[in-house]
Formats: structure tokens, sequence, C-alpha cells
């Protein structure tokens, strides 16, 4: 029958545009032939509308197959990019999550699995605030709301989640929302590395260094202070507020000039005597350290010395150690 042939031609070519063509009108014949995906159904039993109807219906049935072909195309490459996604998130050593807008767990990788000893069926059941150490809830609640608010999709986490066995367990990564087809907020992805061993040490330098009888800085390989004591307020009081993590050595040198903590001897320019510092500062020969003078503010000759540098703006400047005060000409 021609539903026979019009099915097996079907099935070897599911995009094949059929029309079928009979003398008389058949109801149940019609539905078949619908149900069996034969793009149109024409009847001939009067010739002059067949002929008119034709042209459209062989058309209609060519735009109906590039639409079915055009839409499977579209549906294999979300297969495909479904299978990327899930194979990238499984097998990711990055530990990455999946939440809901209330904080529901949607779906956790192993790698984040493991970072706080769940299985992945026990994960489903917690949420992230369940996870989130109590310090840090409300920053993620903050950030949840801003989600919610439209304020903004992306924010870079510093923050502690609490293991199964209840330590603390630090996380370095991102949160970056996720919206659905009509644009509203549907999940939170958040890719994280677990830092808790570089937390633990960056802790133990802090509290050498923190102990240390003398001022210490470190700029890091960007030339942002990575590493102050607060020995360094006592010894540059002047310029104490300016020793903040991330500030430039130039700002240091400049905002100490500036107000009077160190600066040129004599008559030499200010400019000229903060350049040679930074070209010191910066010579890849040179050690990367912060070196400017410190200024005796506890002596007669330093007091004279400080009120004649907010005379003059430029004088000789002083460093101070623990056990003495000494005049010194300034970074070599």
């Amino acid at each position: 029958t021609g539903l026979d042939v019009a099915g097996a031609l079907l099935a070897d070519n599911e995009d094949l545009p059929v029309i079928m063509v009979t003398g008389k009108g058949n109801e149940r014949i019609a539905a078949e032939a619908l149900t069996l995906g034969i793009t149109n159904y024409v009847i001939k039993d009067n010739l002059d509308i067949y002929l008119a109807l034709h042209p459209a219906a062989v058309q209609s049935a060519l735009a109906r197959a590039r639409e079915r072909k055009k839409q499977r195309a579209t549906e294999a490459q979300f297969r495909e990019s479904e299978a990327r996604w899930r194979r990238m998130f499984e097998d990711s050593a990055t530990g990455m999550v999946l939440g809901e807008m209330d904080g529901k767990i949607a779906e956790a990788n192993p790698a984040f699995c493991g970072m706080l000893g769940y299985t992945e069926t026990e994960m489903k059941d917690l949420s992230v605030i369940d996870l989130t150490h109590p310090d840090d809830r409300e920053g993620m609640l903050k950030r949840r709301r801003a989600y919610a608010e439209g304020k903004a999709d992306f924010f870079p986490l510093d923050k502690r989640y609490i293991h199964k066995d209840g330590h603390a367990v630090w996380v370095h990564g991102t949160a970056s929302l996720i919206r659905d087809a009509e644009g509203e907020p549907r999940y939170v992805l958040g890719q994280l590395q677990d830092v808790t061993g570089q937390k633990k040490s960056e802790e133990l330098l802090r509290v050498a260094v923190e102990s240390m009888p003398e001022g210490f800085l470190y700029f890091d390989a960007d030339d942002r202070l990575a590493v102050v004591n607060s020995k360094i307020a006592d010894i540059y009081p002047l310029a104490a507020d300016v020793f903040v993590l991330g500030v430039s050595y130039e700002k240091c040198m400049r905002t100490g000039v500036e107000r009077g903590q160190w600066g040129p001897d004599g008559d030499q320019d200010e400019e000229e005597w903060i350049q040679e510092r930074l070209a010191y500062h910066y010579d890849p020969k040179g050690t990367f350290e912060f070196k400017p003078p410190r200024r005796a503010l506890h002596t007669g000759r330093g007091e004279e010395n400080a009120r004649r540098r907010h005379r003059r703006r430029s004088h000789r400047y002083h460093r101070i150690e623990a056990d003495r005060t000494r005049t010194a000409r300034g970074p070599r």
C-alpha cells in the first residue's frame, strides 16, 4: 500500500519530504499517514483544485523537511555539547558545584565531593548554606541577593567550607550565575580549588613575619605589597596607612615623600630622588625589597628636621632602628 511504501522511505530517512496523493479522501488513511511522518496528504478528486494546490504542497513539504533537518542538527549539537560538559564536569580536578537559587545543591562533581568528604548522594541532600563556614555565610547570602536583584552575574571566591569531619576547608575560585531561557536567575556554578594548605602556609608566614623585631615588607613579582608586619607602622608613622596589601612600591615612596616621612638630601629634586629609588628597586640584578630611610622622630634633631621638611620639602632623612638613631643617605 501507499502507507507501506511511505513507511519504508521514512524508515531510511526521517527528514525525507513525502507527499501522499490519493484519489479519494479517507480520514483513517490521512491520520495514519500523518502519524508515519508524511509531510502532506493531498486528494486529487478535483483535478483543477489538485493542480492548484500541488505546487504549494511540494514547497511546504520541502520547507518542513529543511526545518526538521535544521532542528535535528541543533538537537545533535546540544547533545554533543551536553556530553562534553558532563565529561568536563565529572572528570575535572577542579571542584564544581551547581546550586539552585535557594542554595540547594543540584549537582556536585567528584572533585568537590571529595574535597568535603561527602558522597554525591549525600551532597544532594545538603545546601551550599549548610556547607559554608558560619563566619562566611553572610558574605554568601549577600552574593545570592546580588544575583537575585540583577546586580551581578559573577564573583571571585575566597571562602571556607566545613568538611564532613568538621574541619575548615579554604577554597579559592569563582561563582557564576546561570540564567534560564527567560533570563531569570536559575543556578549558581561554583568552580573551586582547595587552598587549605596554602592558607596554612600563609598563616605560618604571617606569624613568623609578625614576630620579627624589625619592620618587614615584601613586594611580589607584580610589584604589589604581599607581606607586611605591624612594626612598619611604628617605624614609619607618617606613612603608616599606605602600607596595605596590594599597594605598589611607587605609591609607598611617593606618599612618604608627600608626608615628610623621607625624601632627598639638600636641594636634590624630589622627582629625581624618587626615580633613583624606583630604578634601584626595579633593578633585576638587585634585591626586590623596600628600602626607604626611617625618619628619626624621637630626638631633637629628628624633630627639627621634620619641621624643616614641612617648610622646604627638601631635607636630610633618618633611619630609626630598635636601639639607636642614625642619619642615613637613603637606599643604596
